[in-house]
């Protein structure tokens, strides 16, 4: 479910309002499942759409609207949740990213296609 991703990448192209109601309806009725499509609405697509590259973008946002769960990876076991504290490191190494550390309390990860 991607609220916000704009029509171009398949999705409905909504606001952050309509995203606010969604998880706030969803809450009313299943809190966890309104976690769920929080990190998909306000960690993943936001993160694919301001940061993502045209390609990335075209990979993942139409797969976010319908089928695809995003995985958001901040904590680790030394620094918890502080963003500022944060150890694992990824350092290019040619065309790719060799990453280091580990996370926990991995949020969506039992259904997640992806990982950011």
């Amino acid at each position: 479910m991607g609220i916000e991703v704009p029509e171009s990448y398949g999705g409905p192209g909504s606001s952050f309002f309509d995203t606010v109601l969604v998880v706030e309806g969803l809450a009313k009725v299943d809190p966890a499942v309104s976690v769920f499509v929080d990190v998909q609405n306000t960690l993943i697509a936001p993160l694919l759409m301001q940061l993502g590259s045209e390609e990335q973008k075209e990979k993942y946002l139409p797969k976010i609207v319908s089928e695809w769960v995003g995985s958001f990876c901040l904590s680790e076991p030394s620094s918890g949740s502080d963003a500022f504290a944060l150890k694992t490191v990824a350092k290019a190494d040619g065309n790719d990213f060799i990453i280091n550390g580990s996370k926990m309390w991995i949020t969506n990860a039992g259904h997640a296609s992806f990982f950011l």
